[in-house]
């Protein structure tokens, strides 16, 4: 059973709307960048090609991290310039953690630039869903997701509950700004100008799913590059089940998309689906205020 979850937003979340009006944003960078990677279990060498990674993303969304919840603060050592938020998968015992092997898992990590616009969404009680809230300007809002949905093998009842439980996140968030989801969803779809072969089950329930929340996939559309395909088994079966999927009201701010080729770093059967978002296009011009606040 998925774990229910009627209140995604936290403490630190209300806070937020209360110091709204006093808030002072810092314009930042141009291009907003995020990528989604499964790394299948962190070692040293999934380390450095997420390091790898960190040289030119500010946002990297993790499935499969595989820590155990006690050792989720080793996230934190992976980059000295990046801060993180993660879940461990709920099937794992804290008290099994050095005595076998982990499996699992969602993080996502923010570069220490984007401090002031980041807040956690500590309250998403979910061990295959994490996120933050990045605020932009008092007008602008983006919420980012990471994900690692239930794999073809699983009751496929599992996976419509895990993704019920987003579809009722994203109607919260959507309320608030921006949406936008990105990792593992476990969906081949063969559907527009990139997909091929038949669309798996989940996949036609994730593609049910995006119409119902007026989403769509961005690495699946014509303007895309890279590879089309984001997974590779170690027998050489190929899949595009790792997705980016945005609210189509900011489809006009995306400047790239894709997925990223191959490289020696990453021995994970997974490619990395990456988007380029110009923050420009979203954030209103912020009002100078008399008295900053800053969120903490």
């Amino acid at each position: 059973m998925a774990p229910q979850n009627k209140n995604v937003f936290s403490k630190e979340i209300i806070m937020y709307f209360v110091l709204l009006p006093f808030i002072y944003i810092v314009p930042m960078c141009t291009d907003l960048t995020i990528v989604g990677w499964n790394a299948h279990g962190f070692n040293q060498v999934a380390t450095d090609y997420c390091r790898t990674l960190m040289e030119s993303f500010k946002i990297i969304a993790i499935s499969e991290h595989w820590l155990h919840s006690n050792n989720l603060y080793e996230l934190d050592s992976i980059h000295s310039e990046f801060r993180s938020h993660g879940r461990a998968s709920k099937h794992l015992d804290p008290m099994s953690c050095g005595l076998r092997p982990g499996f699992g898992g969602v993080a996502i990590f923010w570069h220490k630039s984007l401090d002031s616009y980041v807040v956690p969404l500590a309250q998403l009680n979910n061990d295959r869903i994490c996120g933050i809230k990045l605020i932009l300007s008092k007008n602008s809002t983006v919420n980012i997701l990471s994900v690692y949905l239930p794999t073809h093998n699983s009751h496929l009842d599992d996976f419509s509950e895990y993704l019920d439980e987003l579809g009722e996140i994203v109607c919260q968030l959507k309320d608030t700004g921006e949406v936008i989801i990105i990792g593992d969803m476990n969906s081949h779809i063969g559907d527009g100008p990139r997909g091929w072969g038949e669309t798996t089950t989940h996949g036609k329930h994730l593609l049910q799913f995006m119409q119902r929340h007026n989403l769509i996939c961005t690495d699946l559309m014509d303007s895309a590059t890279g590879p089309d395909f984001t997974f590779q088994s170690y027998s050489n079966h190929r899949s595009y089940i790792d997705h980016c999927v945005v609210t189509r009201s900011i489809l006009n701010q995306i400047s790239q998309c894709g997925v990223i080729e191959e490289h020696p770093f990453n021995l994970s059967d997974h490619l990395p689906v990456y988007i380029l978002v110009d923050v420009e296009g979203l954030a209103w011009k912020p009002t100078k205020i008399e008295y900053p606040t800053k969120i903490l």
